[in-house]
């Protein structure tokens, strides 16, 4: 575990600095990141809440969670370790249709998909959880999901 404090677990600066310290030498082989979603959301809604009249760069106010989701993949990627990365579906209702939607946007996975080697998902029965399926698996003639 990296820390028992939120302040250091959803930092990507801290989180880099900590494995650059603990895992030279650690003998580690699997990293498991539980949640990329509670790293990256809090700046996605920083992102979509920041409004500057004085700012005609609109995509400006994204940079830092661009920069965050960059480090954070470089900082577990660069060990040459197995990496688990986990985020979240959440279900809604719109206009009285339910929808599910992954927590992190098309360009996040986008980015997250050049260390992937394939993409599981939870498959549940009711409530319960009984089996993980492979949704994608990197191949010669594989691209990204949608």
């Amino acid at each position: 575990m990296i820390s028992d404090q939120a302040s250091e677990i959803l930092d990507p600066v801290k989180i880099a600095a900590k494995l650059d310290v603990d895992m030279p030498g650690s003998g580690v082989d699997t990293l498991i990141v539980d949640s990329l979603t509670g790293i990256i959301a809090p700046r996605v809604t920083k992102a979509l809440m920041s409004k500057d009249p004085n700012n005609r760069n609109e995509s400006a106010k994204w940079a830092d969670k661009a920069n965050c989701m960059r480090l954070v993949l470089d900082s577990f990627n660069k060990w040459r370790t197995d990496v688990l990365y986990i985020w979240h579906l959440e279900r809604s209702s719109f206009n009285g249709e339910k929808t599910i939607r992954e927590t992190l946007s098309k360009g996040e996975r986008d980015k997250l998909y050049r260390g992937l080697n394939m993409m599981l998902e939870i498959v549940t029965k009711g409530t319960v959880r009984i089996a993980a399926s492979v949704s994608w698996l990197r191949g010669p003639a594989t691209a990204n999901p949608a």
